[in-house]
C-alpha cells in the first residue's frame, strides 16, 4: 500500500518511515519523541508504516496492560494529534484490515 501511494506522489516531497520496537535510546524519552523527530517538514508528506498507535494496539491485543493504561495511552495520542493538527498538520489515517 505504501509503495503504491508513494508511486502516485512526487518523491521529492515524500518521506517514508517504518517503525520497529523502540531502541534503548528511544525508551529513555517520552513515547512520542521518536515520532516527533521524524515528522516531515512544512510542505512535505510523511508516509508511515506503523504509527504511534502500534505499540498501544499490540499491547491491548496481547493483554499486556490493564485497560486503564490503554485508555491513558490513547488519550495521550489524541492530545498529541490535536497538538499537531492545531499547528497546521493534516493527518490522514488509513486502516488496512487483512482477513485470514
Amino acid at each position: 500500500l505504501l509503495q503504491t501511494l508513494a508511486e502516485w506522489l512526487d518523491p521529492r516531497g515524500v518521506e517514508t518511515f517504518s517503525w520497529h520496537p523502540p531502541t534503548t535510546e528511544e525508551l529513555q524519552h517520552p513515547p512520542q519523541w521518536r515520532f516527533w523527530r521524524a515528522l516531515p517538514g512544512i510542505g512535505r508528506i510523511g508516509l508511515y508504516a506503523g504509527s504511534w498507535y502500534t505499540e498501544t494496539l499490540r499491547e491491548e491485543a496481547r493483554n499486556k496492560r490493564a485497560l486503564r493504561h490503554v485508555a491513558e495511552e490513547s488519550e495521550r495520542i489524541r492530545d498529541w494529534e490535536k497538538l499537531l493538527a492545531d499547528g497546521g498538520t493534516l493527518i490522514l489515517k488509513v486502516w488496512l484490515d487483512l482477513s485470514e
